[in-house]
């Protein structure tokens, strides 16, 4: 191990990124921080994205390429984590960037603060605006202990400010963490972020007030646009609920509340999208942590589940609002029904 410039393994997970694959590897091979090792996972891509990774890998030796057909976005970081070597791991999309100084900034953070994690803030950026915001990249920003906020991972669940593109992970914590769940089609940050929180309850975040250390791409074709479908971030919750009660970690009060009230709001919210099968197979898991429905706004929400239960509660303002959408017939209701 090299304790002074430990190796860090960056994870692209690829699948028909042609259009913005190169720019995302030239952004990793352009850091001022050299230790690197840049692991790209094809996901079966129909495009030139093989041919463009393979011209990198023939003149870069720090550029690998490795097939895992179809196996999702989590399935190919699990598969690319199998075989990094790196003491630290950052997972990159395919459309996004890194700035000059991003690497090293962080790995700075996590050996000073001895942390797990380290967030950063992101820039986000339109294709048509790439050339504007590389200009506003900085080429190198000296680490400081003052641009940086250290913290538990409860915290930082809390306030959820920074990108999984932004983060940089001890490997360490991610093996820990153990497999991820390539079923999720969304919502896998949330479930990487609580299965680490879950099986090391006393990671340690660094979260990283500069900017631009990523650019992130949004517009219709990037890996951003992503429909964040409630059905996902509800199998992403139940699945943490069901690790949490699995492993029981010790000293996680405040961390069993979370999971479990976070779950039980998704559940009402999916409920009222029609997702109630999905819903009753994850008020089972609620079930068993023995805890009391968090506040649920407005009052009166809050009122008919403590006092009905979640079931009987839905079933009912369900009921509610079909009879205020015939009241109100072409008019858009704007309660919170």
């Amino acid at each position: 191990m090299n304790n002074v410039n430990p190796l860090v393994s960056i994870i692209i997970a690829c699948f028909n990124g042609e259009p913005y694959l190169g720019d995302a590897v030239e952004s990793c091979l352009g850091q001022t921080y050299l230790n690197i090792e840049i692991i790209i996972v094809d996901d079966g891509s129909a495009d030139r994205s093989v041919e463009i990774a393979e011209k990198y890998a023939s003149s870069d030796s720090r550029v690998k390429i490795f097939p895992a057909l179809h196996k999702g976005y989590l399935g190919a970081i699990n598969f690319g984590l199998d075989i990094t070597k790196g003491e630290y791991v950052k997972f990159l999309d395919q459309d996004d960037l890194l700035s000059p100084c991003s690497i090293e900034y962080q790995v700075r953070s996590l050996i000073f603060f001895k942390a797990e994690m380290a967030i950063a803030r992101v820039f986000l950026f339109e294709s048509a605006k790439l050339a504007d915001a590389r200009k506003k990249m900085p080429s190198k920003t000296p680490f400081s202990a003052s641009d940086n906020i250290a913290e538990n991972i409860l915290d930082f669940l809390k306030r959820l400010t920074g990108s999984f593109s932004g983060s940089l992970f001890s490997k360490a914590a991610l093996q820990k963490a153990g497999k991820f769940n390539p079923a999720l089609k969304s919502a896998d940050e949330v479930h990487v972020w609580l299965k680490i929180a879950i099986a090391f309850p006393g990671t340690r975040v660094v979260y990283c007030k500069l900017p631009m250390l990523i650019l992130k791409r949004v517009g219709d074709h990037s890996a951003a646009s992503k429909f964040m479908d409630i059905r996902w971030l509800l199998l992403s919750l139940e699945g943490a609920a069901r690790d949490y009660l699995e492993k029981s970690p010790p000293q996680s009060a405040k961390l069993k509340k979370y999971i479990f009230d976070r779950l039980y709001i998704i559940m009402a919210y999916s409920y009222r999208d029609g997702l109630k099968n999905a819903v009753f197979t994850a008020l089972g898991v609620w079930k068993k942590a023995g805890l009391r429905p968090p506040i649920i706004e407005p009052w009166y929400h809050n009122a008919l589940h403590r006092a009905l239960g979640f079931t009987f509660a839905e079933g009912f303002l369900s009921k509610a609002r079909q009879l205020r959408s015939q009241l109100l017939r072409s008019k858009q209701p704007r309660s919170y029904l």
